[in-house]
């Protein structure tokens, strides 16, 4: 595909002449009198169409390749400056885009006379209302059919045009794998938009009973991609309610339609109207608002929404009410609820299922978020603020039972069992059980690719909780090829502001932190947060998530007084909202603690540790991989300050606990063998720490890229050790190696090098060099000579 200021013919010419002697065109050809002439490598077979400014040919080409194409000629008789300059803007309207609901564009040129043509995909089909007439599809169907179109049209915007005449004549109909689906054609009134503003154009265009009320205006107003989202509103309110065109005029014009919306969300009976559900009233007078402002802010946003209402969700068009709230779950999810309560009453007997729709309510009514969300609730009682009082043992045995009864018994109906499969993978990971958590995941996705196809938006919120649990169990190349052809596709199918966008974009940054990509990790993050914060708001879960993911990196960077400050606001909104000892608030204060320490606040951060032990312990269990990873940070603060003793068993407690947990080649088996090896030198065992070391750096090298930061800090404890074998040499090699890796990675001064700096004081003075070692004692000395 060549890109929007490329020529559109990929062998690079933007004219043909034809090779051998075939009948030229001449003034007198037009009304179909040019079938079985040549216009460069096409051969026209039949007039298909005729417009304002052209006709329209289906032609077969021959060379290079042998197929169908449908070529547009321009008409002889309008060739003037305004109609070349509209034929010139559709055929460079349609050379921008790629998407599959957009007809594509393979060669342009002119023919002997001088008159431009685009050859352009033949699409074998009927017009959008001539397939509602013919097929009568339900309207589930229907739906369907809109959003995909619409998804189209937000692709057109993208790429900064605004089609300006959809109508159902413009949207053609075909047959792709035995479902219908739809092709935007005729872009030929189409302006461009600068700044999500439309370039002005003083020519009123587009077809009266879909144009937006601005196309309307006697004086020239500003067109944007909102004018679109109106005609679309106008399409799927024909699709809903054939009855508001007959004889193919219309009854009345778009304003007094959505006056008639208005009026019947307010209780005025109207017949006509009745047919529609009362949600998508509500949606269709959003769309079809007489002022933009008040419209769905992008095309995107007005198929999400009909996606919501496909989904059984609540649509933003809606005004949040707790009775619609409840309504719309029970109908979501009645076949997955009665599944789970079975599932649960066979195995807790009654007491469980009570906790479960306590918190099931309660989060339905705090957010209409996925059933997957809510069905995490149903299962696990596994938030541990939930089910604090139940036996882990208990609640795993609920999910493995869940987990088989879904394969087995909702395989007929793939987007339920989809949905409380994510549900299961989710609680397996809140019990720390990473490995049947990647199981799961992986058999959930390739279920759901057999059911949907890579294309299908259920397919691409799969690879969620498939890169969640790989990047867990530390598969993060797995999960950082997975992220990146996703994150790519879903950019142009749903939108870069799309929140599965977004939220892929966030576990993009978290492989990419954990893979020592820092840079590559924030850019990722703040894009996510920034989005989703509009998407969701502030205060939704993937937000927060994301912003919590974004202060880590932040710290990693050597911002930290940035990341204290953004965590702190954090914990306090997320406090106000939870409460203090909820899970996830116990968690933003363990990395609160763990920015004291880099900053070198160690009392700071020991005191926050010590408070947070015992709740992690009696919520999660003391084995519990997050529990273990406040031991592992209360060890660094008590060891950092002396204290090496007193840290001791709790360094051996992170090293064995995650490499029991993860296996010895998960990243946090190894930094934990890495600190491990630490304390065992402050604690004099100078032989353990060696062989500690060596097997950490052996561990890191086969599962770490070879630019990760933890290459750099593991030759440095190396080279204290060989100081303490008096092994000057190989330690001061070890050292200034660490030194260039450190500055290579994180640039000159950076944080890091403050532990060089001490190991090579730590040297020379052990050495004999007592000049060198003072250098060192300087504050803004230089990490190496």
């Amino acid at each position: 595909m060549s890109t929007p200021d490329d020529p559109v013919d990929q062998h690079g010419r933007t004219e043909f002449t034809p090779e051998d002697a075939r009948p030229p065109l001449t003034e007198a050809d037009r009304d179909g009198s040019l079938v079985g002439t040549d216009i460069g490598p096409y051969r026209l077979i039949e007039r298909i169409g005729e417009g304002g400014m052209g006709e329209v040919f289906l032609a077969e080409q021959g060379e290079p390749i042998r197929r169908r194409v449908a070529l547009k000629l321009i008409r002889q008789q309008v060739v003037d400056g305004l109609s070349l300059a509209y034929f010139e803007i559709e055929r460079q309207a349609l050379a921008r885009m790629d998407h599959p609901a957009i007809a594509r564009v393979y060669e342009a040129g002119r023919t002997e006379q001088g008159y431009p043509y685009f050859a352009m995909e033949y699409i074998e089909g009927v017009s959008l209302s001539r397939w509602c007439a013919e097929s009568n599809p339900d309207r589930t169907t229907r739906l369907r059919m809109f959003v995909t179109l619409v998804r189209g049209v937000e692709h057109s915007h993208q790429r900064g045009v605004v089609h300006r005449d959809l109508k159902p004549d413009n949207v053609l109909v075909t047959m792709v794998d035995g479902q219908p689906y739809p092709k935007l054609i005729d872009f030929g009134i189409a302006i461009g938009i600068d700044n999500g503003r439309a370039r002005a154009t003083f020519h009123r265009a587009g077809s009266a009973d879909y144009m937006s009320p601005e196309q309307f205006a006697t004086q020239h107003a500003a067109i944007d991609a909102r004018s679109d989202v109106f005609s679309l509103g106008r399409m799927l309110l024909g699709m809903l309610m054939p009855s508001v065109r007959r004889d193919g005029q219309p009854t009345q014009r778009p304003t007094e339609l959505h006056e008639r919306l208005r009026a019947s969300m307010a209780g005025v009976k109207d017949p006509d109207l009745q047919v529609v559900p009362t949600e998508l009233r509500h949606l269709l007078a959003r769309a079809m608002a007489n002022d933009p402002a008040d419209r769905y802010e992008s095309a995107g946003a007005l198929a999400d929404d009909v996606q919501r209402f496909l989904d059984g969700r609540q649509l933003r068009a809606v005004p949040y009410s707790a009775v619609y709230s409840a309504r719309k779950f029970v109908q979501r999810n009645r076949v997955a609820v009665g599944f789970s309560a079975a599932v649960l009453f066979a195995i807790v007997a009654g007491l469980a299922a009570t906790l479960w729709a306590l918190a099931a309510a309660e989060r339905e009514a705090l957010s209409a978020r996925a059933s997957a969300e809510f069905l995490t609730t149903i299962f696990a009682s596994v938030d541990p603020d939930v089910s604090r009082d139940l036996d882990k043992t208990l609640l795993r045995k609920v999910l493995d039972e869940a987990a088989a009864r879904a394969n087995r018994e909702l395989a007929a109906q793939p987007r339920v069992r989809s949905d409380v499969l994510r549900a299961i993978i989710n609680s397996y990971i809140g019990l720390g059980d990473y490995g049947p958590a990647l199981e799961h995941a992986v058999s959930n996705y390739r279920e759901t690719l057999a059911d949907h196809g890579a294309q299908s938006r259920l397919t691409v919120s799969a690879v969620l909780p498939l890169t969640d649990a790989m990047i867990k169990n530390g598969r993060l190349d797995e999960a950082e090829a997975a992220l990146r052809p996703n994150i790519a596709y879903a950019t142009r199918a749903f939108g870069a502001d799309d929140e599965v966008t977004l939220r892929l974009r966030h576990h993009l940054g978290i492989t990419l932190r954990d893979l020592g990509q820092s840079g590559e990790a924030l850019q990722n993050l703040e894009a996510a947060v920034e989005g989703l914060r509009v998407a969701l708001g502030p205060d939704a879960a993937p937000t927060v998530h994301a912003e919590f993911a974004r202060t880590i990196v932040l710290a990693d960077l050597d911002r930290r007084d940035e990341a204290i400050s953004a965590l702190s606001e954090l914990i306090d909104q997320q406090a106000a909202i939870k409460g203090s000892d909820h899970p996830f608030v116990l968690s933003l204060r363990n990395s609160l603690a763990v920015y004291y320490m880099q900053s070198r606040r160690f009392a700071e951060g020991e005191r926050e540790l010590k408070a947070l032990l015992a709740p992690y312990a009696a919520q999660f269990g003391d084995d519990n991989d997050l529990t273990i990873m406040v031991k592992g940070n209360l060890a660094g603060a008590l060891r950092q300050q002396g204290k090496v003793e007193e840290s001791g068993p709790y360094y051996l407690a992170a090293m064995q606990g995650n490499r029991t947990i993860f296996g010895s080649e998960h990243p946090r088996a190894i930094m934990t063998l890495h600190n491990y090896g630490n304390w065992l030198l402050d604690a004099g065992r100078v032989d353990d720490a060696e062989r500690a070391q060596l097997d950490a750096q052996a561990d890191g090298a086969r599962a770490l890229p070879e630019t990760h930061p933890f290459h750099a800090e593991v030759i440095t404890s190396l080279g204290k050790v060989r100081t303490r074998q008096q092994r000057f040499e190989e330690a001061e090699h070890y050292l200034l190696q660490s030194v260039e890796m450190k500055t290579a990675l994180r640039g000159p001064g950076n944080s890091r090098l403050f532990q060089s700096r001490e190991a090579f004081r730590e040297l020379y003075t052990a050495w004999g060099r007592p000049d060198d070692a003072a250098h060192y004692a300087e504050p803004d000395a230089p990490a190496n000579p």
